[in-house]
Formats: structure tokens, sequence, C-alpha cells
């Protein structure tokens, strides 16, 4: 073999691997790709993931990722054709304890009390929004919705030409570094032979070959639940943000129905989709919400979804070098990879060099050739 067989290798079909790939390809036109998954592009987490993109952040790390995800989205949505993202109207029933909270969490955005117009409008949505003394309705701007999966498959259908492949159904076992770049050999047989890597393998991401001491040593794996609302969402129906609950209350028009996520308490989950299931416990938790803001979805919590993904323990994601120039990992995004996922992207590209304006060192690494 005279050289590398592609110029940049994404292991991880899921939105964050897709969108990595097609901000590659927006960048290099010229490159040769190649996207790899054990699974379908778009599935696992990326599948079952409600796609709420709320401008929010925990610390200044995530608001400087966020307004980094801001603009990469805006780069993809120009850049690929097919890729819905709208728009949603966001409400939030906070206690007057956490309103400034709310406020300093919401990047670049404003947020105020709902009008009573908006209020009669949520009461049509929901039916009758039960409050407690001291809880408001406030109401966001700039928060976007997509399905994550249709988003990966968009972003990845953009990218294929004879040199730009996704292979599916591709289990890599093995990650080796040469003088040329790296090698992954996979469960099937096969190698694959590449100049720049980036991994983004969602929460395998502490999974052999991937795992590395003293860098992902403190990152856990956490089940991500969530229950269906069998009611048919009009279009245009808000978001119902529970604050102090860490839940909400998604409209997803596609599927007809409404999502309500919620944040499920079982860790170091295996993730592998037949071993996981919304227990009891998920289940009252979620009811214990509706029950106590919107009655009259209750009695509609039937089916559900249910996954994990890795967590950082200050919710801060992973992008650092594998083991040296020209190679990344990517992920822990604790729950948000869909709405920091060109963020991220757009960071793991500069750490490898990749990205049409490297700078020679960042926070996280160094940069690649």
């Amino acid at each position: 073999m005279a050289g590398p067989d592609f110029d940049l290798v994404v292991v991880g079909a899921g939105v964050l691997g897709a969108a990595t790939a097609r901000l590659a390809t927006l960048y290099h036109p010229d490159w040769r790709l190649l996207v790899v998954d054990r699974g379908f592009a778009g599935g696992a987490a990326s599948r079952v993931s409600a796609g709420l993109d709320v401008p929010l952040a925990r610390n200044a790390t995530q608001r400087d990722l966020v307004r980094r995800s801001n603009e990469a989205w805006g780069t993809l949505r120009l850049g690929t054709p097919g890729l819905d993202t709208p728009v949603v109207d966001t409400y939030w029933i906070v206690g007057d304890h956490h309103v400034d909270d709310l406020r300093d969490r919401i990047v670049d955005g404003s947020v105020g009390p709902a009008t009573a117009h908006e209020r009669e409008r949520l009461e049509a949505v929901f039916g009758r929004i039960v409050l407690a003394s001291g809880e408001t309705v406030f109401r966001s701007y700039g928060s976007r919705y997509g399905s994550p999966a249709a988003v990966a498959r968009a972003m990845l259908k953009a990218c294929f030409s004879p040199t730009r492949l996704c292979w599916e159904g591709t289990h890599v076992e093995k990650y080796e570094r040469n003088a040329r770049g790296f090698t992954l050999r996979c469960r099937d047989g096969r190698t694959i032979h590449g100049a720049r890597l980036v991994v983004a393998p969602g929460p395998w991401i502490t999974s052999a070959p991937w795992a590395r001491a003293g860098l992902l040593e403190h990152v856990r794996i956490k089940k991500v639940a969530a229950l269906h609302v069998e009611r048919v969402p009009e279009a245009g129906s808000p978001v119902l943000m529970f604050f102090e609950h860490d839940a909400f209350l998604l409209p997803r028009t596609d599927e007809r129905r409404w999502i309500l996520s919620f944040a499920s308490d079982d860790w170091d989950c295996p993730p592998e989709p037949s071993r996981l299931a919304i227990s009891s416990a998920d289940r009252a938790k979620a009811l214990s919400v509706v029950n106590r803001y919107v009655p009259s979805f209750a009695e509609h919590l039937h089916s559900g979804r249910v996954f994990c993904d890795a967590y950082a323990p200050d919710r801060t994601p992973v992008v650092a070098p594998l083991d040296g120039p020209a190679t990344a990992l990517v992920g822990a995004s604790s729950g948000s990879g869909y709405r920091f996922a060109p963020g991220l992207a757009d960071q793991a590209l500069e750490l490898i060099g990749a990205h049409p304006t490297p700078t020679p060192t960042g926070p996280q690494g160094e940069a690649g050739p």
C-alpha cells in the first residue's frame, strides 16, 4: 500500500459522527472519507434520542460549546439538503427560587414570563396546567427540534460520492498506529487504513479499543429513558419544560405522539439494547411529573424508549487526542449529544488539523498536522 486509503475515517454514524463527516466534506471536498458503524447509520442512541436543541448551558465550557454548535448548525443547514431543524416554541415551569438560574443558563437569549395569551395557548394544548405557589410559566427563544436519526441520515447522504463512503455493520475491534497513520481491524476480517481518525462511539466510548487510561476513568454510562404520550400533537405545538425535574414534553409530529423525556437514575448500564428496559421506578418518576403538572396527559402514557449515554462528572463532553496528532476521541455528551453534535464535531476536526482555520494548540490538546 503506497499510502492511506482514506484521508479521514469517522467511527460512529450517529448524529455526532455524521456531523463530523459532513463538516469535513464541506471543509475538504476532495478528501477520501469513510464512516463506519457497528449498526445502522442514525441508529442506537440517535434513533431513540428526543432531538431537542435548547440553548442551555451548565457551565462556561458548555456555554462556549452551545455558541459553537449554533454556528456549526448554520453551516450544516446551508450545506445539507433535507436537513430539517425547525424552531420550536419553548415554555418553562419554574419556581421563583430558580428563575435566576434559568436566566443564567439560557445562552444569548431572552427569557421572560409567559403572557396571558400564551398561557391560554398552552392550556389549549396541554389542558389544565397545575402550578404550585411560587411557580410561574416562562417563555424562552432559540430552541430547535429535529429527529436525530433523520438528521444523521441527511448529513451522511449529502456526503456520499464514489470516494466518500459509509459502511454499516462494521464492528471495529482493534486500533493500531503506524508510520502512515493508523489501521483499524474489523470483526469481519477487513482492515481499514487512514491518515486521520475521529472516533465518536456514543455509549461505547469506554469500551475497547477506545478506552484510554486517565482520559475516561471518571466517565460513566447512564440510562436515558422517555415515555410516549399517545396523543397526536398539532403542527406548531410548543415544548413544555419542567426545569426543576430535568424533564420535558416534546411534540413529535413525525411520530404522531409526544415524548416525555425525564432523568433516569440507573448508572453503569451496558450499552446493549437487549439488556435495557424502562423500569417501574422509571415509569413512576415520569408519571409523578405528568400527574403533578399536566394530569390530562397521564392516561396516554403507554409505550416508551430507552438507551444509554456516556456522562462526564461535570457534564463537559470529551474531545481529546486518542493517542497523538491526527486522532480524536469525542463523546461523553451526557444526554446532550444532539444539541452539542455540530460544535463537538467542529472541535474534533480542529484537533486533528482538519478545520479550515486550525489553531496551533487548543485547550484540550495539540492540533494535528
